[in-house]
């Protein structure tokens, strides 16, 4: 019996439909990777969106915090430097071009054109007097928590007075100051003094294909910065008043004449994916403008508002 083969166009034909089909299964999964990366990169901006919220609203609500009473004109904190800190002295706006010298080593590592925000407050974490202060001494005796170290700035706050000293010496839960204190009857507040600055900037890190990793950081007066959220690429900042209508108007630093009438804080954040999700480069909204990244990263913008109940 005579048995037939292929022939060589049947053997082509069969080929070439074999590898049309690979193609389409490649270009499935080729499309299905770039999407479950796409979604990863989304997840990853939602996470750290949902992070910065909680950790600036954390910390913006509490400016001005100092006890039982309000900061005004006939109220003020008596500084350890002999300084008088008032309402005005407990935010503040800056950019890279107008910071303090005290604080010009933000700029080496701070994204250019973004914002940094200084705030000022009483950690509501607060410890008690345990003992009256009389006749100008400069001893302090506290309860046991929350427990403060040598060279913290901590602020005694009553309905009557309040004060910002830095301890210089500790015996269980007496704490030297470096000043002379006003009287305080036993049960006034004794918190932690806050003083950071909010900006962003450049990490040790790289990403897949070796750029910088940005974050937002703290800079505290000990000269310790944290990061507190990684891929975040900028940060703008506006400052809201209540006009003669009830309205709040936002505008930023440079504009602001009356630190003290600040009432509100928004910060637009640009939040990136961290590594390379997209197929090309996609165009981005940042403040109301449009900006073109270099690369193929994910990028949002993400805008927190706090309301400064403490003014």
């Amino acid at each position: 019996m005579k048995q037939a083969g292929f022939t060589l166009l049947e053997v082509m034909i069969a080929l070439a439909m074999g590898l049309f089909l690979l193609l389409g299964i490649f270009d499935v999964f080729d499309a299905a990777r770039q999407s479950y990366r796409y979604i990863q990169g989304l997840a990853l901006i939602q996470e750290n969106g949902q992070l910065v919220s909680y950790l600036l609203n954390r910390e913006l609500s509490q400016v001005g915090y100092i006890g039982c009473r309000k900061l005004s004109s006939s109220f003020s904190i008596q500084s350890h430097d002999k300084t008088s800190i008032n309402s005005a002295m407990l935010i503040h706006g800056y950019n890279h071009q107008n910071l303090p010298a005290s604080e010009k080593f933000i700029v080496q590592k701070m994204t250019p054109d973004s914002s940094v925000i200084a705030i000022q407050f009483m950690d509501a974490d607060t410890a008690s007097l345990m003992k009256s202060v009389e006749g100008n001494v400069s001893w302090l005796s506290v309860s046991a928590e929350p427990t403060f170290d040598v060279g913290d700035e901590v602020m005694i706050s009553d309905c009557m007075h309040a004060d910002v000293v830095s301890i210089t010496g500790r015996d269980g839960q007496e704490l030297e100051t470096n000043v002379e204190l006003h009287n305080y009857e036993a049960g006034a507040q004794v918190g932690e003094w806050r003083n950071e600055w909010f900006y962003v900037g450049q990490t040790d890190r790289k990403n897949n294909v070796g750029q910088a990793v940005m974050a937002l950081y703290v800079h505290q007066p000990n000269g310790r910065d944290e990061e507190l959220v990684d891929n975040v690429v900028n940060m703008h900042v506006q400052y809201g008043y209540v006009l003669g209508t009830g309205e709040l108007k936002f505008i930023p630093a440079l504009q602001v004449t009356d630190w003290a009438a600040v009432k509100a804080v928004r910060v637009i954040l640009l939040l990136s994916s961290g590594e390379q999700v997209l197929s090309r480069p996609q165009m981005v909204k940042f403040d109301g403008y449009n900006w073109q990244p270099p690369d193929r990263q994910l990028y949002k913008q993400w805008e927190v508002v706090v309301a400064l109940l403490n003014r």
